[in-house]
């Protein structure tokens, strides 16, 4: 089964980015508006991009263009991942200083 059949390379590759920069945006926009839902498409477009790469994409690359693009795909997601926690974590401390909770000291 050729999953890959009429898709030209470039355009396969042309997928991903979009997915990619769509996904940022969602992501972007989830933590601006602190809004649950957006940020849970984010993380579906996250998954849907993860596994588009390693389903079509790995099949078709090898040497080099492989280990590449999967560097700069892991490196997308951990900014997005990132993104995440320091953003969801700094409104929980904000929360929990405006309730009156003590900062924990460092080690």
């Amino acid at each position: 089964l050729d999953a890959n059949k009429g898709i030209l390379t470039p355009e396969l590759y042309t997928y991903t980015v979009v997915l990619l920069v769509a996904t940022l945006a969602c992501v972007v926009a989830a933590l601006i508006r602190k809004d649950a839902t957006l940020r849970k498409w984010g993380l579906g477009l996250v998954a849907l991009t993860a596994v588009k790469v390693f389903l079509w994409e790995k099949a078709g690359l090898q040497g080099l263009g492989r280990a590449t693009a999967f560097i700069a795909l892991g490196r997308t997601l951990t900014g997005i991942a990132w993104l995440f926690q320091k953003f969801t974590m700094d409104k929980t401390t904000d929360a929990e200083t405006e309730a009156g909770a003590r900062p924990k000291p460092d080690p």
